[in-house]
């Protein structure tokens, strides 16, 4: 639930750790597309929180790459997780480093579980903003903290889906295998919506414009889902999408040039949302 818009004197300050800052991207470019004209997504809540906060975004103006990227990206999971609340009214859906993420409010059915899951000081800017409720609950932990695997365990017997959206190229592949393992494990049959970059991204994220002027560093990607089929029999790939099949004219000539044979491959890896399955077993 969202909070009362309230009139406060001075706007909200914000100290998080590096990763947990890359949250406020994101944030600011749905604000940013919301209010264009041709907007892909509308998100009035976003568009709200940032008038609250105490940040300089001055830097993200000119990052409509990035723009672009977080438009189509929250489209596609939201469209994904609808599609799969859909087909289980009933579901679990974890929201794995959710920061100011509203997609709980826009796809509740009245009858699904969703938790959010973050770090302590993001959860804790987030309760600034957003309401806990009994179908909406708030974990202030990291995802490699894996007792909240336990608190999801006692929803057993309902389809499960987890989320992550910016989140993942911040780590080791070793600390993703490690990931994979622990839900494979303890939460068969779940299912996985990743947001992933290419390998050419690693360590290159200076050369993206708005996450320039931040210190977390890309560290993990592949090209394609089913390269994480070879980790586990246990991992089912299912489909993924690339954000360069979506928008063309948006893209400028880049998006030309993603259809082109030589630079296809390259180009729509570099950019995805994922979706795997865990099989039992």
């Amino acid at each position: 639930m969202i909070k009362p818009q309230g009139m406060p004197d001075t706007k909200q300050s914000v100290e998080l750790g590096e990763v947990q800052e890359t949250l406020l991207l994101p944030l600011y470019l749905r604000a940013r597309e919301s209010r264009r004209g041709d907007a892909i997504i509308r998100d009035p809540v976003a568009e709200r929180i940032i008038e609250e906060l105490q940040y300089d975004f001055d830097s993200c103006d000119r990052a409509w790459r990035l723009q672009l990227d977080v438009a189509i990206r929250t489209e596609i999971l939201d469209e994904q997780t609808k599609k799969f609340i859909d087909q289980n009214p009933e579901a679990v859906v974890v929201n794995l480093g959710a920061g100011l993420d509203n997609r709980f409010t826009r796809l509740d059915n009245g009858r699904l579980l969703w938790i959010d899951l973050d770090m302590p000081d993001t959860i804790a800017l987030r309760r600034k903003f957003f309401v806990e409720s009994e179908r909406n609950r708030f974990l202030a932990k990291s995802m490699f903290d894996f007792t909240w695997i336990d608190d999801i365990a006692r929803c057993e017997g309902r389809p499960l889906l987890l989320i992550a959206e910016g989140l993942v190229h911040y780590f080791e592949e070793s600390q993703m295998k490690e990931f994979f393992g622990n839900v494979a494990d303890r939460l068969p049959g779940a299912e996985f919506l990743m947001h992933s970059i290419s390998p050419v991204l690693v360590n290159r994220q200076g050369i993206v414009k708005g996450l320039n002027r931040m210190n977390a560093q890309f560290k993990w990607g592949i090209w394609s889902g089913r390269e994480i089929e070879a980790w586990d029999p246990r991992y089912q790939f299912i489909e993924e999408w690339s954000f360069f099949d979506r928008y063309r004219e948006r893209w400028r000539w880049t998006g030309w040039i993603a259809q082109m044979p030589p630079f296809s491959r390259w180009l729509r890896g570099t950019l995805k949302i994922v979706h795997f399955r865990f099989r039992g077993g």
